[in-house]
């Protein structure tokens, strides 16, 4: 009987193993199959794809990340800020003394928005001050700093950093292990003197992109981008563009959603296929000094095809001596060739150049002596290109946006020979102006004058010029800015009415009848 049962179990033994052999085979086939079918999957980045699944390599139709292997580790969504940061992306940020502000915290506030695991890194464990006086106290030195994933290498005061040995073998070798470089600003002079973009595309601060040809071997310098991508390399322009250079990066490693989200987040305009370029305006055809002029800087406003500066001068005798000191300034610039304006003005001059790619452009530098003032001009440079499409101000100016309300000019006794006129000074529009110069027949001088009080005590000083907001207003009153009228010619009393002319930087003169009144009869 036992060896029956013996028998019995080996049978139902066996028949289990040939159900289970059978049963597994088809799934083993099967299996074999499917390893052999690669699935797809967008690199998780918040877009409406980051579920689908594709059966072959591409891009994401949404925002054009280069699909993943699915289950591979670049399909994993990426770790959230409070996670370990072990578990994050390092990005490892080089400060030293000098170093801009905005060109190491904008990158860190966009990784840091990301998620990132974020850190500065100095030669030295004592705090840095910054370019504007920030003290800093880096996370790591360089010798006890986290391997990072991405290196930013800031601007600012760079040069003893990129001269600094020990500081560029730092950077060669982090560069050398880290999956991207990001530099911002004059940074590049630290890459450049650190041997990491010879040969490669480039760019950096407006000011300084002619010399970074210059810094290294084989640069190619680019002046119309915000930042320019070399695969490990980048380069920005100057300080804000840190920012586009950093959600660019965001773009690469996460999608152009999730780089767009941080953007919204932070408030941040960005435009990756253009916008603002500054080294693009056509600013930089006017950007050497005229030397001699005393001026004050009134507007700068313009594109890349056009540009207009408008100065206030003062301290010159006339104005044909101030437009030959203009005229030297042009021609020590080199490229400038001065045009025959067909008359004997004394207050224009015409220019012609043609810039390094071919192109022909047009200056003029202009002079508008200011009304009441004898020595005193407003000054406009201009340069176009002649085959620009817009030659005039964005925002041209309206007279009619200017108002003048609620002027008085203060009864005096017979014997005083100065008072003063006060207002309201109203913009409707848009665009700033400044209030430049006055002049009235009962007074041989006004002048821009403003009462303040300096060590409790109220002094009086002239002002060079009044600024009215847009969409905004100046008041002109007893206890602030004012006119001030000198050498009265006759006695005014309450009742008179006197008219007195104003001469805004916008070339907008106002004339205006203004009552005499006491001032108790004003109030304060």
């Amino acid at each position: 009987m036992k060896r029956i049962n013996n028998r019995f179990a080996l049978v139902l033994l066996a028949i289990f193993l040939s159900v289970v052999f059978n049963s597994l085979q088809p799934v083993s086939v099967f299996a074999s199959q499917s390893a052999d079918k690669k699935e797809y999957v967008c690199p998780p980045c918040g877009c409406d794809k980051d579920d689908d699944v594709f059966d072959k390599p591409g891009v994401c139709p949404t925002c054009g990340m280069k699909l993943v292997e699915k289950g591979s580790d670049a399909a994993r969504p990426m770790p959230a800020a409070n996670q370990p940061a072990a578990q994050r992306r390092k990005v490892a940020i080089l400060v030293f003394d000098g170093v801009q502000i905005i060109d190491y915290t904008g990158p860190w506030e966009v990784f840091g928005q990301a998620g990132f695991d974020v850190y500065t890194v100095a030669l030295k464990a004592d705090p840095i001050t910054t370019a504007m006086g920030m003290k800093v106290v880096p996370n790591y030195t360089v010798e006890n700093n986290p391997k990072p994933d991405i290196l930013v290498v800031p601007g600012g005061g760079v040069l003893n950093t990129q001269s600094d040995q020990k500081a560029l073998k730092w950077v060669r070798e982090t560069a050398e292990k880290s999956e991207i470089v990001l530099s911002v600003c004059n940074g590049a002079y630290i890459l450049a003197k650190a041997g990491l973009l010879n040969g490669l595309t480039a760019t950096t601060t407006a000011p300084l992109i002619d010399g970074l040809a210059a810094a290294a071997p084989n640069i190619k310098v680019v002046y119309d981008k915000r930042f320019v991508d070399n695969g490990k390399i980048i380069t920005t322009g100057g300080l804000s563009s840190g920012i586009d250079g950093s959600l660019h990066v965001i773009s690469r490693l996460l999608g152009r959603g999730r780089a767009q989200g941080i953007a919204l987040g932070i408030e941040y305009d960005w435009h990756p296929e253009g916008g603002f370029v500054r080294p693009a305006l056509a600013d930089k055809y006017l950007a050497f000094a005229f030397n001699g002029l005393g001026r004050i800087i009134l507007n700068r406003e313009g594109n890349t095809e056009y540009w207009e500066n408008r100065y206030l001068v003062f301290k010159m005798p006339s104005a044909k001596e101030a437009l030959e000191l203009i005229n030297k300034s042009f021609e020590t610039e080199g490229k400038w060739v001065k045009q025959d304006s067909g008359n004997q003005n004394e207050t224009m001059s015409l220019w012609k150049f043609t810039d390094e790619n071919g192109r022909q452009w047009n200056g003029s530098a202009s002079l508008q002596p200011l009304i009441g003032e004898k020595n005193k001009f407003l000054f406009t440079a201009k340069v176009v290109r002649s085959d620009a499409k817009q030659t005039v101000a964005a925002n041209p100016t309206d007279p009619n946006k200017l108002i003048i309300r609620d002027a008085w000019i203060q009864e005096g006794p017979p014997s005083q020979k100065l008072t003063a006129a006060f207002m309201v000074i109203e913009n409707q529009g848009a665009v700033a102006t400044e209030l430049v110069s006055a002049k009235t027949d009962i007074a041989n001088v006004v002048e821009l004058h403003k009462m303040e009080t300096v060590d409790e005590v109220m002094r009086m000083s002239k002002v060079d010029l009044i600024s009215v907001p847009g969409e905004g207003k100046a008041e002109l009153r007893p206890s602030g800015f004012h006119l001030m009228l000198i050498g009265l010619n006759k006695e005014i009393k309450q009742g008179d009415e006197i008219t007195v002319t104003l001469q805004f930087a916008n070339s907008v003169q106002k004339t205006i009848r203004v009552p005499v009144r006491k001032r108790e009869a004003m109030g304060n």
